[in-house]
């Protein structure tokens, strides 16, 4: 795994160099504020699967059961400390930048490798695509042989999976593929593509048989059918125009925003789009392109690029300047000038962003929370490790986002099944009334956080059933101005 890291030239320095500073970065957010969203929903799901409760049927997630459960690891171990599980996703992503550092040394061509960990300096993979994305570069290095690996490959393929809906259709796709172009070993394909099918969907099956079925199809329902419509985000065609707007403003994460969505969306896709030129003026299109290693890296790729259709956000942007980094170092043969050259411009641009506003990223944007700490003291007077909870909004007729790291930072259990906030999901009439008759069977303390309306929603109006019924059933006990606590105030029901 240290092979690209061995050796001696500039190229070996500058990767000793990014995984350096991909350390120290790591190491400095391992005490950082939490984020009350994404990272509430990796750690109250594990919260939830470390007390028995079963995903999907207990709890809604957006994510595949084996991101819970790979973080419960840590409860059952009795280490539940927020510094516990950002270090294990930190080694998550060192174990993901050495495999990548490990493919980019044995093809020749370090350099891509380089550029693509230094701009992850700017965007670290987000934990749920840590173990995807480990899965895919094993694939693809195994598919890299003299004699690939299809059965291990596509198994790994069928793990990702477990982590992620989406890797459901890299799988998908990347068996097609090689069902098309390896004609002598069609049967190999269909039989190992098969076994991958079943181990992907195994654990999906057997929360479905434990009553989470029809958690499951909610969740699928609304990726497919309403995502797009209340939380896409548009294509950042306009991000060069953008970053030269941001010169001039006083607020460094403009700037930081726009030059992540050029490396990631414009330039990135760029620089496939010549490797592929480059490849079929050479004549060796046929050749390349059956490679079962890059029908793989291409598969997800594809995917990557698809799913931005939908959103094109900081959060998306890293997998996406991975996936197209593997693409190119299978597709780019050594030796080739320009990769030299684009690595190193890549690498510049980072540090020029970085040196600035390294303060900025790493210590005023994540200890921007200092009340939060005391206002959990005050909360935990109210609701005791065990206890029945419900985290809401302020205002649930405009939500965008709740703060599930409050199930797991009170060590509460879930009240209803929706214990995280998704625009056009939690906010519709049906969903609302359904969480009302859970309130009402339950009884739990309510905690409220006035939560960002994002773009995505903002101006919208959704329904009220919910807060309806929190000013008839329930009282406020607590506005300590970070969340305000409710009891229940009668029946009310």
């Amino acid at each position: 795994m240290l092979s690209g890291l061995r050796g001696s030239g500039t190229a070996v320095i500058a990767a000793r160099a990014v995984i350096l500073v991909q350390v120290v970065f790591s190491l400095v957010r391992l005490w950082a504020p939490p984020e009350l969203y994404d990272q509430g929903i990796y750690l109250s799901s594990a919260r939830f699967v470390a007390d028995g409760l079963v995903p999907f049927r207990d709890f809604l997630s957006p994510y595949g059961p084996g991101l819970s459960y790979t973080n419960a690891t840590l409860i059952w171990a009795q280490v539940d400390y927020l510094p516990a599980h950002r270090l294990l996703w930190a080694l998550g992503h060192l174990v993901l930048s050495l495999l990548l550092l490990r493919l980019a040394a044995r093809r020749g061509l370090l350099p891509i490798g380089v550029a693509v960990l230094a701009a992850l300096l700017l965007v670290p993979v987000a934990p749920t695509y840590l173990v995807p994305g480990i899965c895919v570069l094993l694939a693809v290095e195994w598919l890299d042989r003299e004699v690939p690996r299809i059965g291990g490959a596509l198994l790994l393929l069928g793990v990702a999976a477990w982590f992620r809906w989406d890797f459901l259709a890299v799988l998908g796709l990347a068996g097609l593929l090689l069902l098309l172009t390896m004609a002598g070993r069609r049967l190999t394909v269909i039989a190992w593509g098969a076994a991958a099918t079943v181990v992907a969907l195994a654990p999906y099956a057997l929360l479905a048989s434990l009553g989470g079925f029809g958690g499951i199809r909610q969740t699928v329902e609304y990726s497919l059918f309403s995502f797009a419509e209340f939380r896409g985000l548009p294509y950042p065609w306009s991000a060069p125009v953008d970053l030269v707007r941001a010169l001039f403003e006083v607020e460094p994460g403009l700037l930081l925003n726009h030059a992540i969505e050029i490396l990631a969306y414009l330039l990135a896709p760029m620089a496939v789009v010549v490797a592929l030129v480059a490849v079929i003026r050479a004549g060796n299109a046929r050749h390349v392109l059956t490679q079962p290693a890059v029908l793989v890296a291409l598969s997800w790729g594809a995917v990557s690029l698809y799913s931005l259709r939908v959103r094109a956000d900081w959060f998306h942007a890293s997998p996406l300047i991975v996936a197209l980094g593997v693409v190119l170092l299978l597709l780019v043969p050594p030796g080739v000038q320009w990769v030299r050259v684009a690595s190193v411009a890549v690498v510049a641009v980072v540090a020029l962003l970085l040196v600035p506003h390294t303060a900025w990223l790493y210590v005023q944007q994540v200890y921007q929370r200092p009340g939060l700490d005391a206002a959990l003291v005050e909360a935990r007077e109210h609701v005791r490790p065990g206890d029945r909870l419900f985290v809401s909004n302020v205002d649930n007729s405009t939500a965008f986002v709740n703060a599930p790291f409050l199930y797991w930072a009170l060590e509460a259990k879930p009240a209803s099944r929706v214990t995280h906030f998704d625009p056009g999901y939690a906010d519709q009439d049906d969903v609302q009334r359904e969480i009302v008759e859970e309130l009402c069977a339950a009884r739990p303390v309510v905690v409220q956080w006035d939560a960002p309306v994002g773009e995505e929603t903002s101006g919208r109006q959704f329904s009220d059933v919910l807060d309806e019924h929190l000013a008839d059933a329930y009282r406020p006990v607590l506005d300590d101005g970070e969340f305000v606590v409710l009891e229940p105030n009668g029946d009310g029901c």
